[in-house]
């Protein structure tokens, strides 16, 4: 399947949208885990989501040829 820079544009609209609700998700895991009301294993669930927060911006990154090549 050929790439055009629609396709290109809805992805990054995708990525975009997915990366506020991880990050919203995050700040209020963030809060939970100030106020002492996490587990162990929500712990390593807000430390997984930091990951998934990471790797979506790296991918935006390439998308926007900000981290070594893309289409804009």
């Amino acid at each position: 399947m050929e790439k055009t820079k629609s396709d290109v544009a809805t992805a990054l609209d995708l990525l975009r949208m997915s990366l506020a609700t991880a990050k919203g998700a995050m700040a209020v895991l963030d809060v939970a885990y100030e106020g002492g009301d996490l587990d162990p294993r929500e712990v390593d669930a807000s430390y997984m989501l930091n990951g998934e927060v990471a790797a979506i911006e790296n991918v935006i990154e390439l998308l926007t040829g900000k981290g070594g090549g893309g289409y804009e």
